[in-house]
């Protein structure tokens, strides 16, 4: 007969104390787990008041432009077809809008309900010189009779843009909703770009005056709307016109060198340098944070993680997840964070180019200060962790600080096409120019260091070391070029 081990008696024991100090470390886990959840919704139900700051930031902006004169009209409204008013139309467009919001700030079919007749879209090719190696205005020479045909089909629309370069006034009329429609500013930058195009042919046919006269012309009105607009976009889009218009004159110096003798300072003055107050950031990055606080005071327990403009389409498990992640989401506690994070890039944004490193770092320091207030890791999620952890994910204040690089790299650029012109016109021989560039004067220098532009004698290219990728920089990269013949 087998006798029992005192191994086999002790392991039942064993096992049922080690089974209840498991369950009891579990419960335990479970109590402190529901009592911090407990402890984090009562937290989340109490919120903050909204700071004098973030106020403003909620407030309506202020519009200034006379509504009659305002060519944002005509821009808003430009794809309305040629038996239409764009002026009338465009107007009509934001009237209606401003009016459904008020009816509804988290609606999504401002499309649906605004509506006119419109024309098919530009048929247009910004891409069509490629690599800044290649003369543009030669090539569109080379393709004239596509180039013109093109013309002809996008008559409204030149047509349109002229009436707006005529107009003193250009203030856009958004609503603080990121649902809200958007201007579409390729047919800026398309139209824009057909004008240069037209004056270049202008000049080629020895119409000179007619064709510099577009230049001059659009090179005022696209200055004029870096001061004017109010979007960041708006900017972005009029940098990339003026660089584009800046490579037909770098493209028609070296085309036309008689054209330097007759018409060498009004070429000069085509690509001159951006002045301070072309550069000045603020007004746009308070208009972008306007938009995205109006979007967060927006927020509701329907549209917090999906946005829902209605009610329809909308499953349960939408529903559920959003009505979940509002249990720890302060509405005013992101607010205010939220103006916190944007008022170092406001007063950050009208820094002078030689300044924008520092300006990042002081962008960086202050976000990490923001977003990780406590040594102890996740801590500062207890409160409001769901307003955090969508502003950590949706706002990236440093990619501001790139947008003003934008356009500090323009300035670059134009003092680039700059020295060229100056070179041709001082007819500076090629192995004299590196002691030309040691003794050129500031406006043909770097706007970040003055530091000066470097020159290829291999490539024949004066070059400049921008710090952003721009898609209207066809040597790609970060390194703008002029090639000289």
């Amino acid at each position: 007969m087998n006798t029992p081990s005192s191994a086999n008696l002790v392991a039942p024991s064993t096992g049922k104390k080690i089974l209840r100090a498991v369950s009891l470390l579990a419960r335990g886990i479970a109590v402190v787990v529901i009592g911090l959840l407990a402890i984090g919704l009562l937290v989340n139900l109490i919120d903050e008041k909204l700071k004098p700051e973030t106020q403003a930031l909620l407030a309506p902006p202020a519009y200034h432009a006379n509504p009659a004169v305002n060519g944002y009209f005509i821009f808003r409204a430009m794809d309305a077809d040629a038996s239409l008013d764009a002026m009338k139309t465009g107007s009509e467009a934001v009237e209606s809008e401003q009016r459904l919001f008020k009816e509804n700030p988290n609606r999504s079919d401002y499309d649906k309900q605004i509506t006119y007749k419109k024309m098919p879209k530009p048929v247009w090719n910004q891409a069509r010189c490629g690599e800044a190696l290649q003369n543009c205005v030669e090539a569109d020479l080379r393709n004239r009779a596509q180039l013109e045909d093109a013309l002809a089909k996008n008559a409204v629309y030149l047509k349109r843009y002229d009436a707006m370069r005529q107009l003193p006034e250009f203030e856009e009329r958004l609503l603080l909703s990121m649902a809200a429609p958007f201007p579409n500013y390729s047919l800026l930058a398309q139209t824009s770009d057909m004008t240069v195009a037209k004056a270049a042919l202008d000049i080629a046919d020895g119409r000179t005056q007619s064709g510099l006269a577009q230049l001059e012309s659009n090179d005022r009105y696209l200055r004029s709307l870096l001061v004017k607009t109010n979007t960041l976009l708006g900017r972005m889009v009029a940098m990339g016109a003026l660089r584009r218009q800046a490579r037909t004159v770098s493209d028609l110096v070296e085309m036309y060198p008689q054209l330097l003798v007759q018409q060498g300072d009004a070429l000069a003055k085509l690509v001159r340098p951006l002045t301070l107050n072309d550069q000045l950031y603020a007004p746009v990055m308070m208009n972008e944070a306007r938009s995205i606080a109006g979007a967060i005071q927006s927020a509701t327990a329907g549209n917090l993680i999906s946005y829902v403009g209605s009610e329809t389409g909308v499953s349960m498990s939408d529903r559920f997840a959003n009505w979940v992640a509002s249990l720890g989401f302060k509405r005013n506690a992101t607010l205010n964070l939220f103006a916190d994070t944007w008022k170092v890039v406001i007063d950050n944004a009208n820094q002078p180019p030689s300044e924008y490193g520092k300006a990042r770092e002081r962008v960086n320091e202050r976000i990490v200060q923001l977003f990780a207030p406590s040594r102890i890791p996740y801590v500062h999620y207890f409160s409001n962790p769901v307003g955090k952890i969508l502003l950590e994910v949706a706002s990236s204040p440093d990619m501001y600080v790139k947008y003003m690089e934008r356009g500090a790299d323009t300035d670059g650029y134009l003092r680039l096409v700059g020295l060229q012109v100056d070179l041709r016109r001082n007819k500076v021989a090629m192995d004299a120019i590196p002691a030309y560039l040691a003794k050129a004067p500031e406006q043909f220098r770097s706007p970040y260091d003055q530091k000066t532009m470097a020159w290829d004698a291999k490539q024949k290219q004066l070059q400049f070391e921008g710090r952003q990728k721009l898609n209207t920089n066809f040597k790609g990269g970060n390194v703008f070029i002029v090639q000289l013949k």
